[in-house]
């Protein structure tokens, strides 16, 4: 009998490719979510998507699945996306790991690539991750032009009958995958680690006297493992590993500051509609229902358009859903979101040229009195302050 096309010649579990993944050291904290997707693969879900903001440890979880998962498969495989890549190349490491008998797989056209990616997947137990998914994805989850052949991709391997698996890892899901079959396709959306003091202090090398300081050093990070690690960087190098002389002493811009270029990377790929929800919600500082967002936002945007947006920033873990209908920040994103709009303002103030400001109410009337100081005492005092430093460094050197 003829051994079917593109079945592998590796024996069961003999073929792991995994070298594309990052090293792992000291992986604790998920064990709920390795149950769970481990759970879903033994159920014999073909797709997951692991979808979470950026530093929650997305490629961590899915390579140590890869790794530890106990089902077997003829062959594990991690391949990473990137957007400088050439879209033309980018399934070749794949299909050189897959070790497939084909002539000379980088003169493949594309579609043919794909089928023998799809066979594959049909014809042997295969464990695949498709790493940073997002991007290849512009803001409103579609895929660029250029990376439409994944869209083909995804949907072949959730709507074809097979026992293999492909997990995603991204920020943000596509939007191919709300038209999916929930029996072939699961999304895990992956949230901060449980406040757990034992574990803090053995990971991070840290040392407290009570579970008070613990429990705040959670709400600060959000339990992101990527903010965690930063700040705990800082308290072992400035304050040797004392978490409460840290809170203490360490002010928030400071912590702030640490890790805004993490929180950029992800602001800036943001929508612009999405962009301007977090703003808004930062000018508030109180839970918000969709309704009042609206009122807020319909004069730059219909109200599906931030219905919509407020759906893909509650799937991309960026909002605390308070009741059904309202929705905040975390503390980080919010104090980002402030320090975002009050530069921008003095931007535009020096520049002349509005856009933040003919947007955004700096004021909300109808705050309560204790937001509604925040709003003037800081907020338009801070614009008012770095606004009279710009102006001083600008004319100083001519006098």
């Amino acid at each position: 009998m003829s051994r079917p096309k593109h079945r592998l010649a590796h024996r069961r579990n003999s073929c792991i490719r995994l070298e594309l993944a990052p090293k792992l050291s000291h992986f604790t904290g998920r064990h709920p979510e390795i149950q769970t997707l481990t759970q879903w693969i033994e159920a014999g879900i073909q797709l997951i998507s692991i979808v979470g903001i950026g530093g929650m440890g997305k490629t961590a979880l899915a390579t140590y699945l890869a790794h530890h998962l106990p089902t077997p498969f003829d062959g594990r495989y991690f391949l990473p996306l990137s957007a400088a890549q050439d879209p033309q190349d980018c399934l070749d490491p794949l299909l050189e790991m897959l070790a497939i008998d084909l002539p000379q797989p980088r003169s493949q056209p594309l579609p043919e690539k794909l089928s023998t990616i799809t066979q594959a997947l049909q014809n042997n137990r295969l464990l695949i991750i498709l790493d940073n998914l997002e991007s290849t994805l512009d803001p409103h989850g579609h895929f660029n032009p250029e990376f439409q052949f994944l869209n083909t991709l995804i949907q072949q391997t959730a709507e074809h009958r097979h026992s293999s698996v492909v997990i995603l890892t991204s920020r943000a899901n596509p939007k191919i995958v709300d038209r999916l079959n929930p029996d072939t396709y699961h999304c895990l959306s992956l949230s901060g680690l449980q406040p757990n003091p034992h574990f803090m202090a053995e990971k991070y090398d840290l040392k407290a006297s009570n579970g008070d300081f613990w429990n705040n050093l959670w709400k600060i990070s959000a339990g992101n493992p990527q903010y965690l690690n930063i700040i705990a960087q800082k308290i072992r190098t400035r304050y040797q590993g004392d978490v409460s002389l840290f809170l203490a002493q360490e002010p928030q811009a400071g912590l702030l500051a640490d890790i805004a270029a993490l929180i950029d990377e992800q602001f800036n790929t943001l929508a612009k509609i999405e962009q301007h929800l977090l703003i808004w919600l930062a000018i508030a500082r109180k839970p918000i229902t969709a309704s009042v967002l609206i009122r807020h936002l319909e004069v730059s945007w219909n109200a599906q358009d931030i219905l919509d947006g407020i759906d893909s920033l509650d799937s991309k873990n960026l909002l605390e859903r308070h009741t059904v209908t309202a929705y905040a920040l975390h503390s980080l994103w919010m104090d980002y979101a402030t320090e975002h709009l009050i530069e921008q303002s003095v931007q535009e103030l020096v520049t002349q040229q509005f856009e933040t400001l003919m947007n955004f109410s700096l004021v909300i009337a109808q705050s309560d009195e204790a937001i509604r100081h925040y709003q003037t005492d800081y907020i338009c005092k801070e614009i008012l302050r770095r606004l009279n430093q710009r102006i001083n460094a600008i004319h100083l050197p001519s006098i």
